[in-house]
This record gives structure tokens, C-alpha cells and sequence, in this order.
């Protein structure tokens, strides 16, 4: 909300009140922004760091002291320290800056210039060993090109109607999409030009992660007040009736159908904002009282299990002290590597939870699957939340794309009357 309302006084500048006015009605209505502003995660403080630094920016030109210069250094070393693609943004700020000289538009000057970048990059000296060993791990640039186009067209998507409507629901993506289309092109040929370039910038950086295999919904947050800007701007502004009417269409067509897919929650593609992970840490906690011990790999699924089983139970008012199983303990709730570490000890009654999460704890999970169908005796399996996605995935995107069914639930009955006996069958 901070980084919307930064955001609308840079609209203020760039188009007037009724801009500003747009855009923080834009940035409330939005339907990616719904999912990923209310999360206690980096996204939002992102988005409001990438606000504060185009304000300061432009406040900066139009008043070249040295108080607003330290405000614009001071929000960039902010974005630089908490996010390394930040210099990717101060580039397409410098190129701005080009831009603004070619046509003899106010501008900072050269020196100016780069004793900032000087700044900048002196600043950054105690992360520089950190920065390179991301670039040397964190990037993929070996994806196919078609894997590279449907990732980048995927996530365009994505940013305007949110992930509550898959691209593979025809029915409501194709006229999504071309709401896009349409949004994009009247604001590219209609909008004012000094907001416009926003646009083409945000574009630039997207192409830039989708080339370097750094682009998913997450990350596109970093890059959204510079799409939300240019909107916003450009609804403000004087425009052909015609182009303002189609705009209006276009942000109902996809914005409806985005909220459309947030109250009906069956078109999601990312169904993590849709699974049960509640109601099985309920039932989970229930075979709990009853002697099983369980074992699970998904952080929601922890979270939610910590909060009914107030861990640690020390008798007064309980508070919130970290996650099962690594920051708390409970001695029936473990993790699959510490199952396998400890001696893989039986109780009665073993519940395996699997769900999508960090994929190095798909081995140890298996490792275990493994183990207790070779040792304990009745097992029981529950399979929720079928992706209707994994098969386009398996066609974009070979190799790694999930799992088919994204949540498993396997009961084992480990006593000893119940143990089984393996015969093995000769070959004919």
C-alpha cells in the first residue's frame, strides 16, 4: 500500500491528479497484485523500494540538489541490498538518462552520473562475492527458445490477470489475452511518451529474466510499478474516445476475468494458493493425539501444524517461536531426512505427507516411501489437487515441471501383527 501510494505521486507528476487517482485504483483492483501484495514475503517490499526509487528519480531531475540526489542514492543502495536483480533496474534508469539527452529532454549531468554509479558500485563492495557466486548458480540460459517464449508470454499473462486463471482454460484466457494485447498496444501508441518508456523498460526486464531463467510470478513483482505506471498514466490523460473507451474494455475484460478465477477457485494454475494444506494439518494433528508420528516436506503444511499443536507446549501463553520440524520440536512430527538420520524409528501408526516444496527434499521423501513400504504392513494413499497444468509443463518445459498430483497423503500401519512378509515370485 505504501509502494501503491508512492507510485501514485509519481503518476501525479507525469500526468496529473487524475493519474494518480488511476493508478492507485488500478494497483487496489489488480488481481496479481491481490496474491502477492498481502504476502510477508520480499515481493511487496520490492515493489515499494521500485516506486521510492522512480519517485526519488524524478524528483531528482526536476530539482537537481543535493538533498534529492542523496534520496535517490540512498532508495537505490536500499533496492541493491535486498535484491540483486536492483542493477538491472539502475540500468534501464541510466538508459533513461541516455534517452533524455538524445532528445534534449531534462537530464542529469554526465558527471553526475557517474560519480553516482561510482557510488553505487562501492556500496555494493560487501556483496559483490555473494553477487557473483548468483550469477555463477542462479542462472539458466540454456532453455530452448520455445521454452524461453512461453515461460516470457506465460508470466505477461500472468502479471495482468494473476494466476487464478490458467492459460490453458480457453474459454476465459483467449479473451483475457487479448485484453492484454489490447491494454498494452493503446497505451504503447496513446500514452504519453514520458511514461511510455516505463513500459518498454518493464518489457526489457522481463525478456532479460526469461533469456537468463530467472523469471517466475514472484519476480515479476520487482518489475510491476513500472506496468502499473504507464496504465495509469495513460487512463488519466486526454486520449481519443475510441482508444479510451477500448482501454476501459480491455482492463474490464481481464481484470473481471481474473477476479472471476479468485471467487470461483477452480481455474487456478498456481493451485499452492488453493491447497488444503489447513484441513490436512487438522487431520494430521488428530492421528497425532492419537500415537502416530508424521512426516512431511511442505512448509504450509508445517505452519499450519505448529499452530494446532502450539509447539513448544510450556504451559503458559503460548507464542509463536518458529516452524516444525527445524525450529521447534515436536517427537512425533520430523522431517524426511531427519527420519532417515535418526535410525528411521516406527511408531505404530506412520503418516507420509508429500507436497510441492523444495525439490532437494524429494529424494529423502522417497528414500522414506521406500523404506516404510518395505518395513510396516496396511498402507493407504490419498492423492488431492490433480494439475491440469503438468502436461503443458511436460510440453514447454522438459525435465523437472512438479508433479502430477501436487498434495499425497500415505497412511502406514506399522504394528507388529500387521507386518509383511515378502515372497519373492520366480521368474518363468
Amino acid at each position: 500500500l505504501a509502494g501503491l501510494f508512492l507510485l501514485a505521486r509519481v503518476a501525479q507528476r507525469l500526468g496529473g491528479p487524475a493519474s494518480a487517482i488511476a493508478v492507485a485504483w488500478l494497483g487496489v483492483l489488480w488481481p496479481f497484485g491481490f496474491h502477492y501484495g498481502r504476502l510477508a514475503a520480499w515481493y511487496s517490499f520490492s515493489f515499494f523500494l521500485v516506486a521510492g526509487l522512480t519517485l526519488a528519480y524524478l524528483r531528482y531531475i526536476e530539482d537537481q540538489s543535493f538533498g534529492r540526489w542523496a534520496m535517490l542514492f540512498l532508495a537505490g543502495v536500499a533496492l541493491l541490498w535486498t535484491n540483486y536483480f536492483g542493477w538491472a533496474l539502475l540500468g534501464c534508469l541510466a538508459i533513461d538518462q541516455f534517452v533524455r539527452h538524445r532528445l534534449a529532454e531534462r537530464a542529469v549531468r554526465p558527471a553526475v552520473l557517474a560519480g553516482t554509479a561510482g557510488l553505487f558500485v562501492v556500496a555494493y563492495v560487501p556483496l559483490f562475492r555473494a553477487f557473483r557466486s548468483e550469477i555463477a548458480t542462479g542462472m539458466n540460459v540454456h532453455h530452448a527458445a520455445t521454452a524461453v517464449i512461453a515461460n516470457a508470454a506465460f508470466n505477461v499473462y500472468s502479471l495482468f490477470v494473476s494466476e487464478s486463471v490458467a492459460p490453458w482454460h480457453w474459454f476465459l484466457s483467449v479473451p483475457a489475452g487479448l485484453g492484454v494485447l489490447a491494454c498494452v498496444l493503446l497505451v504503447l501508441l496513446y500514452g504519453p511518451r514520458s511514461s511510455r518508456r516505463f513500459l518498454l523498460y518493464g518489457a526489457l526486464l522481463i525478456a532479460v529474466m526469461a533469456v537468463t531463467g530467472i523469471l517466475v510470478t514472484k519476480r515479476l513483482f520487482l518489475v510491476a510499478p513500472w506496468v502499473l505506471l504507464p496504465i495509469g498514466v495513460a487512463v488519466g490523460t486526454n486520449m481519443p474516445r475510441w482508444a479510451r473507451f477500448g482501454l476501459a474494455l480491455a482492463l474490464l475484460a481481464f481484470g473481471g476475468i481474473g477476479w472471476f478465477g479468485i471467487y470461483s477457485r477452480h481455474y487456478y494454475s498456481a493451485l499452492r494458493f488453493i491447497e488444503p494444506w489447513q484441513t490436512i494439518a487438522e487431520n494430521a494433528a488428530n492421528k497425532i493425539q492419537g500415537g502416530a508420528t508424521v512426516m512431511a516436506n511442505n512448509p504450509s503444511f508445517f505452519f499450519y501444524l505448529t499452530y494446532i499443536l502450539r509447539v513448544p507446549d510450556n504451559g503458559t501463553i503460548w507464542k509463536f517461536a518458529g516452524l516444525l520440524p527445524d525450529e521447534v520440536r515436536h517427537p512425533q512430527v520430523t522431517s524426511a531426512d531427519e527420519w532417515i538420520a535418526s535410525g528411521h524409528p516406527f511408531a505404530t501408526t506412520m503418516i507420509w505427507i508429500r507436497g510441492m516444496a523444495d525439490p532437494q527434499t524429494q529424494g529423502p521423501m522417497d528414500d522414506a516411501a521406500h523404506e516404510l513400504g518395505q518395513s510396516c504392513g496396511a498402507q493407504t494413499s490419498r492423492l488431492m489437487m490433480r494439475d491440469e497444468g503438468y502436461p503443458w509443463r511436460q510440453r514447454f518445459f522438459p525435465g523437472p515441471s512438479g508433479l502430477l498430483w501436487r498434495i499425497e497423503v500415505r497412511e502406514y500401519d506399522c504394528a507388529s501383527t500387521n507386518s509383511k512378509e515378502i515372497f519373492h515370485i520366480p521368474l518363468r
